[in-house]
């Protein structure tokens, strides 16, 4: 039996702090938020556009592959969780607007 990526990733992952877990299409605009306020001080940042369409190709590498990003959300004491960013796994030659034909390779982003 081979073992899938989309068999071997997980979907949800908690601790006693973070709960990582898939993103729902819903949280789309969300997402492109969080990217755009992620890479507003870096030396290369993205525009709010550009945000967007990373938040699009998050949802549709989960939809195509089956795995992906999870979003990161950090909850203490019991307070309500919020959202502190994402990680994961896609196909290293896949990107907005290029979708991987023969993947061969995984990357951790």
């Amino acid at each position: 039996m081979t073992l899938l990526p989309k068999d071997a990733f997980p979907r949800s992952i908690r601790t006693g702090r973070l709960h990582l877990r898939k993103p729902e299409p819903a949280e789309e605009s969300s997402c492109a938020r969080h990217i755009f306020e992620a890479y507003a001080t870096a030396s290369e940042p993205v525009s709010l556009g550009f945000a967007r369409e990373i938040a699009a190709f998050t949802m549709e590498h989960w939809a195509r592959y089956g795995f992906g990003f999870l979003f990161v959300d950090l909850s203490e004491n019991g307070q309500t969780p919020v959202t502190i960013g994402h990680a994961g796994f896609k196909y290293a030659g896949a990107y907005p607007g290029h979708w991987e034909e023969r993947p061969d390779g995984i990357e951790l982003a």
